[in-house]
Order: structure tokens, then sequence, then C-alpha cells
């Protein structure tokens, strides 16, 4: 196991032959190793290919606001996605063919309508209100089911009963759902419970040849969502089998991945004046949209925004003159942050990158197996996202992965109005090392060359 800290151009990793010494991070923040020799199986930003982009359906399909949440249902070669989150709906849509290099979104190829946007949980969803508003947390394809998670957006005193349900993909099968579930969450305080924060967000399947060692054949996870105590500081990762849902209450998990507030690994929630500023691994206005683990590699990929400038708590506001001034009518306790995009009362890093963070599959498996604490793995790379159009706006509301094509769809919100962009990169590595087991490819359902009106 490796025994050193290093710095690779910011991003703490471990080598057995660095010094051990840490240097601070660099100007700009956005890191781009190199891969080391002899390609241990890792993923690198070379290595995924900007493909293109696409639009949704225009309106009146109402895609626009949307919380989280994007699945890759492989029979029918489509997506589902969630809609208008006060809807607390999902639909599913065709694949067009992205465009890349556009110069006009009117340019982008429309995906069409296949299943309209309905409430996957057939009202039972409100069975976690208590008041709190709802958000529809994540998507996932297991087996032909359709796994989702709902999270309470501002759940102050963490005590959410359940996370996850299971339906059938076909949204008009009536009464074909199982939930709302309950997972059993062992998490820093080494106390298990409930603690349906870390878990109520993104989803993902485990790559194949790693089910064993992760202890699960799927992701569940959840990070930056309001009351950061009861959810990790950093990105959150545990396993489950979506198998055990409806047989097996609570639904036992495996931690992979926590940062509690007792060991913020990765950086501080605020950033203080004399800590490095901006930290691209974490601060408050980290947003986890997704978890990727593309076949055949070593690698488990985190997709989501940060704020890259400096941090602040306060009133968001478009004139850098205020920066820092005090907003009338608050007795001097809240203050103007510059931040052009974001306007609201909360934290503020801008701007906002779309941005990944690698970690290496063999941390989390040690993880798994109990060498290794969940707060202890870090990043050995983070990048920032390269796309047509993007607008800066510091959110992504999903992603998600078809590993025979070795593609991976991310949803930028708002990039087209008020609805999601959704981008296309090619994992290239992938899908080198995904030929050498002769991966079967299925033929394409939809038309891919599609053009929407």
């Amino acid at each position: 196991m490796p025994s050193k800290p290093a710095m690779l151009r910011g991003v703490l990793t471990w080598d057995d032959d660095a010094p051990p010494i840490i240097e601070p991070p660099i100007e700009p923040p956005i890191i781009e190793p190199v891969p080391p020799d002899g390609d241990p199986g890792l993923i690198y930003p070379a290595d995924l290919g900007y493909v293109g982009c696409f639009r949704l359906p225009s309106y009146p399909v109402r895609y626009d606001y949307p919380p989280k949440g994007m699945a890759y249902y492989a029979p029918r070669d489509s997506l589902f996605l969630n809609g208008f989150a006060d809807f607390h709906g999902t639909g599913e849509v065709s694949i067009p063919t992205p465009i890349k290099g556009a110069l006009t979104l009117s340019e982008l190829h429309r995906a069409i309508e296949l299943q309209p946007i309905t409430d996957p949980t057939e009202g039972s969803i409100w069975a976690l209100n208590y008041g709190a508003a709802l958000n529809l947390g994540g998507l996932h394809i297991h087996r032909d089911r359709l796994l989702v998670t709902v999270y309470r957006h501002y759940d102050a005193d963490g005590n959410q009963p359940f996370s996850h349900w299971s339906r059938n993909p076909n949204l008009s099968a009536a009464g074909d759902y199982v939930g709302p579930k309950t997972l059993l969450v062992t998490d820093a305080t080494e106390t298990a419970s409930v603690h349906a924060g870390n878990v109520s967000g993104y989803m993902g399947a485990v790559a194949p040849e790693w089910q064993e060692r992760f202890k699960g054949p799927c992701f569940t996870g959840q990070s930056g969502i309001p009351i950061v105590s009861r959810t990790s500081l950093g990105p959150g990762l545990f396993t489950f089998d979506p198998s055990d849902i409806g047989i097996k209450d609570p639904i036992p998990t495996t931690p992979l991945l926590f940062y509690p507030g007792s060991h913020p690994t990765l950086g501080k929630y605020t950033p203080g004046p004399t800590d490095p500023n901006p930290n691209v691994l974490f601060n408050g206005t980290m947003q986890v949209g997704a978890v990727i683990q593309p076949v055949g590699t070593r690698s488990v990929l985190f997709f989501g925004v940060i704020g890259i400038g400096k941090y602040s708590y306060g009133q968001g506001t478009s004139d850098p003159a205020l920066d820092g001034t005090p907003v009338p009518g608050y007795n001097n306790e809240v203050f103007y942050c510059f931040d052009p995009v974001n306007h609201a009362k909360g934290d503020h890093a801008y701007p906002y990158p779309a941005y990944v963070w690698a970690y290496d599959a063999l941390d989390l498996a040690r993880v798994a197996a109990g060498t290794m604490q969940p707060w202890e793995p870090v990043p050995y790379a983070t990048w920032e996202l390269p796309s047509d159009f993007y607008s800066w706006l510091p959110r992504l509301s999903g992603a998600t992965y078809d590993p025979d094509r070795q593609w991976i769809y991310v949803a930028q919100t708002r990039g087209d109005g008020d609805a999601p962009l959704v981008h296309v990169y090619s994992c290239a590595h992938a899908a080198q090392r995904a030929m050498k087991t002769r991966m079967p490819r299925r033929p394409f359902v939809y038309l891919r060359n599609q053009r929407g009106a």
C-alpha cells in the first residue's frame, strides 16, 4: 500500500517514491495530470473526449429547473430524467446524434419524448414530507428496474427515515413499485443508523469486475445539499444490492467513501483567510451530481461543479463594487458576495466550472475490506470538464453511462434557457480496455439522426 503523501499539481495523491512534502496548490486550479509510466488503468482528462451535446424536448414538456437524476436505459437506448422540480416527476427521452462545435443552440438536435413526465413513486413520495420540501435525488436502472431516490431539501434534524424506491420502467404501469425503503448506513461515527442524508442522491452501476470487492452491484451516495452535517464533506459513496429492496428491511450498505465533520480530509466547508483559496477539492459550493465507474478501468468518477473563486457566504450580486459591503436591513450580519450567476443568499465562490473528481478503485476496495477508513481516500486527480455552451451555472443535474458505447451523458442545469443541455463524452481509455474483454455491442434502437422540431 502506498505510504507517502504527495501533491500532483495541487491534488493530494499517494506515491511510494515521493518525498514527504506537501506543496501548496498552484494557479490555475485545474488539475490535468499526465498518466504515470506503466498506465495502471486510471482515467485522466485526455481519456474523456467531448462528443457533443443535444437538447431536450421543448416547452411545454417541463424539463426546466430539474432536480438531480439521470439514468441510461439500455433496452431502449434512451435516457430517464427528472423534470421540473415542483412536479416530482420522471420522463424518458430518445438520444439524438450529439453535435460538436455548433455556434448556436438551434443547430443542435432535440431528443423526442418517449414517456411523459410522471411521478415514479405514485404519490408515496409524500410519506417523506413532514412539512419539508422534497427533491428527487437520483435515478438508476438495475436489472430492468428503475431505482429512484428522494431527499428532504432541508432536513435539519437529520432523521429522514427512508430514501429508495424500485419500480417498473414503464411509468404507466400503476402499482408496480416498491418503496419507500430504508438503507442502513454505517458512517464515520461507527454507528449503524438510517442516515438517509448520506445515500439519498446519485446512484450508479459498479463495474462487474469490482462488484465482489465493493460488496455490491450498485453505488448510492449524496453530497452538497443543505445541512452539511447530515452528509459528507466531499463525495460520499456506499454500495448496496437493489435486489434487497422489498426483501430486507433495512437494506444493508457498505461504505466506500465518506468525509465526516471530524475528518475533513478534502478541506473545510468554509475556508478561512489562511486556508488555500480556492480549494478545488472541496468547499461549501461543491455539488456532486453523479458517480460513474467505467468498465475495464480502475477509476471511479464523480461529476459535479465547484466554485473555484474566493469563497464567501452572503447575498450574491453582479456588482463587483458591492462585494464585501453589508446588505441593507440585516444589521451588518449579511454581506454581498460578487457572483454574477448566483444571486441567492448562501455559499459563493464564482466561477463554477463543471468538474470531475477521480478516485482509484483500489483505495475504495481497501475501505470495503476494512484496511482503510472511508475518509482516507483522496482523488488522484481532478479536472475541469470541457464542453460547448457551458454557462458557469453552479449545478449539474446528473450524469449516466452507456458501457457498450462507452459514452458518458452529463446534464448541465439551465444550459438551454431554463432547461438542461445534455453533453456527451467518449471514455476512450475505457473503450480500449473493454475491447480486450470483447464486450458485445447492442444494435441501436432509436434513430440516432432524428432531428426534433
